[in-house]
């Protein structure tokens, strides 16, 4: 049985989004209608016009700009009454677009994204969004990579030592983040203005719910370094975030001021000479495959067991630190082996 997620081809989806906004909305809901293959589909203007609002005319307009481009659409055979297309996938697998069910029929008795995106009539940001997801890697780079989009903490202090732990300091002292014109958001490179039409591309997505921020601690601040644990963004992050407050509170009297100066306070093996908190972020809209299952249940081991290290650093048990530390070590090398 198909998963709750389908794919299009990216050459495709440029083709849809040459012909216009309607045909490109269009081709996301023919695309979540796909069988098993991601090829066949029997939805038609009627479902186009159930996810998306868009007026039954309109729907059958767009199909007929899909259908008589063979680049998306191979064929249209009747079947009774019911039709059935079959769309173009590229063989190369490199070149899909994964995108989860829930960006057409929505979730949770909300407006599907889908449908929001053209209502805000911005076709711009439509393909936007939908090629972030050709980029989106939640196994390497926890979300968006970090060339792309970015929160950097800029303020990294050494506080005390703690046994082959260093303690270090962050915080946000400018208030500020980052990206870079890059992928996705290379069309905001050549306009005029187009600084300001890239940040708000990125507000737009916020603004709808479809992007979020997660701070992690890091390796270090290069885009290429290892992302180690969140710090925020759901339940087993913020079981990390509590032990590291419980830490924090159990410094000498000297450090007690280091909660009110630093966003983090956080204890970081010695040989980690370079240690950052960065702001990744995510698409909220994820598709639920077999990586995103492989990703989460990382996420929830690394989270659990920094915690057990930062719970034993709290009531001063070196060697209990020490321990969760090689397990955290071993469960990196698992996971990059």
């Amino acid at each position: 049985m198909k998963g709750q997620f389908f794919a299009i081809g990216k050459p495709q989806w440029d083709e849809a989004c040459n012909l216009g906004l309607n045909p490109a909305v269009a081709l996301l809901v023919l695309g979540c209608g796909t069988g098993q293959d991601n090829i066949t589909t029997g939805w038609s203007a009627k479902a186009i016009s159930a996810y998306t609002g868009m007026s039954w005319v309109r729907a059958r307009n767009a199909l007929a700009l899909l259908d008589r481009n063979p680049r998306i659409v191979t064929s249209v055979t009747p079947n009774g009454k019911l039709r059935r297309r079959k769309l173009v996938l590229p063989e190369d697998s490199s070149r899909w677009l994964w995108l989860p069910n829930a960006l057409v029929t929505g979730a949770r008795g909300e407006a599907p994204p889908i449908a929001r995106l053209r209502q805000a009539q911005n076709l711009e940001h439509l393909q936007t969004f939908i090629e972030l997801y050709g980029v989106h890697d939640l196994t390497g780079d926890g979300g968006l990579p970090r060339s792309i989009l970015w929160k950097s903490y800029d303020l990294c202090e050494l506080i005390c030592q703690r046994g082959p732990f260093a303690v270090w300091g962050f915080r946000d002292s400018k208030g500020t983040r980052c990206g870079d014109r890059v992928g996705p958001f290379a069309r905001f490179q050549n306009r005029k203005g187009k600084l300001a039409a890239f940040w708000e591309c990125v507000k737009a997505f916020e603004r709808l719910g479809f992007l979020e921020r997660v701070d992690y601690l890091a390796e270090g601040g290069s885009p290429d370094a290892e992302l180690l644990h969140a710090l925020a963004g759901d339940e087993y992050a913020q079981e990390a975030h509590d032990a590291l407050l419980s830490f924090a509170i159990s410094l000498p009297a000297v450090y007690a001021q280091a909660l009110d100066i630093y966003d983090y306070v956080i204890p970081v093996l010695r040989h980690i000479e370079k240690p950052a908190v960065v702001g990744v972020y995510r698409l909220v809209y994820r598709p639920h495959t077999g990586l995103t299952a492989a990703w989460y249940a990382r996420h929830r081991e690394a989270c659990r067991n920094y915690a057990e290290r930062y719970r034993a650093l709290a009531i001063g048990d070196l060697h209990e630190a020490s321990r969760a530390s090689s397990v955290i070590s071993r469960s990196i090398k698992a996971v990059q082996g």
